[in-house]
């Protein structure tokens, strides 16, 4: 076996923060090929390897620097093509502090995977050149600078979105289908909202 990462522009925003934490949620890998020319497969990384109290064991660490513990994840689930993370990021962590400057202005804005694979589990795409990982064991996810796969996006942390009047559930909206899915939800809710408004001013002219 051998030890990997696997970067990507990832997909986060600041979900809620206290005096002594950040948490936040992302994406942290993609079934889509990076520029490394891999593809981890959606649901490699699965079962993910969790404490007595539910939580991942995979580590939270900043540029893959195993001394860099930076906080910890909350739930790593597999959703689709995608990998989403909550994530929990220690401000009482010197470099913890750092890394959430950083994200608020927007100066990082990568998630890395580092993890181990079986050589079995990996097989090159004759089609396309591309190497698939299969399978693989999760150990730490890493906030980064430097990020391979271009196929995410940034979104915005949480005290920009609600000075848009957007709640945590849009955020997650934004977070998995973009700009465009939260317009189509938002025109959905509207026009439900006008049939049930026809449909009370019905019910209201008969029985007056």
């Amino acid at each position: 076996m051998h030890r990997q990462t696997a970067e990507l522009n990832a997909t986060f925003e600041i979900k809620s923060e206290r005096a002594d934490t950040v948490t936040f949620l992302g994406i942290a890998s993609t079934d889509g090929v990076d520029q490394a020319n891999d593809v981890i497969c959606a649901g490699a990384f699965l079962p993910i390897q969790k404490k007595t109290n539910g939580e991942p064991t995979v580590l939270l660490l900043r540029d893959h620097d195993r001394t860099q513990v930076i906080g910890g994840w909350r739930s790593i689930e597999q959703d689709g093509h995608d990998l989403l993370v909550e994530g929990e990021i220690l401000s009482a962590v010197a470099k913890g502090q750092e890394t959430i400057a950083l994200l608020r202005k927007g100066y990082l804005s990568g998630l890395s995977v580092g993890f181990t694979a079986d050589p079995k589990n990996v097989v090159k795409d004759h089609k396309t050149n591309a190497r698939l990982i299969r399978k693989a064991l999760l150990r730490e996810i890493s906030i980064v600078s430097m990020p391979c796969n271009q196929s995410a996006r940034i979104v915005s942390v949480k005290h920009d979105l609600a000075a848009f009047g957007l709640s945590d559930d849009d955020a997650e909206v934004i977070i998995k289908g973009g700009i465009d899915a939260l317009i189509e939800r938002r025109a959905y809710e509207l026009d439900l909202m006008r049939e049930i408004e026809t449909f009370i001013a019905r019910v209201n002219r008969r029985r007056g």
